[in-house]
């Protein structure tokens, strides 16, 4: 095997379980459900150059997505609130204070180098086009919920 090769499953596999131990440590609530514990399913490399993107999109047949951020980006991962029609037509602009993720339809946030985000596989997010000359590459994953041995 190609020494590259060779470093760069390590370094994939040094991943893994790093989000494992992650995951064991806090994430309990979600870790174990009666015979079922949590386990990493997928995991994959993002790299968006100037000019890419990412439309709204979910996990599914996932339990928890997460994504680790290799990069600062200007442009960030937006998420979108599950009852997002609700939120502009029950919670008018004159009713609040300050908008959160809890009374917005959307949420934003932005990547910082070595930050870490999981949420649920469920909820729809997207990633803003990078206009920067430089790319925004994060890892991400996907967890599962597998009969325990």
């Amino acid at each position: 095997m190609d020494k590259r090769l060779k470093n760069f499953r390590q370094n994939i596999d040094d991943i893994d379980e790093q989000i494992l131990n992650l995951l064991e440590n806090r994430m309990r609530i979600v870790q174990e459900v009666g015979e079922l514990k949590q386990e990493l399913d997928n995991i994959w490399i993002n790299i968006n150059g100037k000019g890419h993107s990412n439309e709204y999109h979910i996990h599914p047949y996932s339990a928890l997505s997460g994504v680790f951020y290799l990069t600062d980006s200007k442009f960030p991962i937006i998420f979108k609130h599950p009852y997002d029609d609700i939120c502009t037509y029950y919670w008018p602009e004159k009713c609040i204070e300050s908008w959160n993720n809890l009374n917005s339809a959307e949420w934003s946030i932005l990547p910082k180098k070595n930050m870490l985000l999981i949420f649920p596989a469920w909820l729809s997010h997207k990633v803003a086009m990078n206009k920067e000359d430089f790319n925004r590459i994060s890892i991400s994953f996907n967890t599962v919920f597998n009969k325990k041995e």
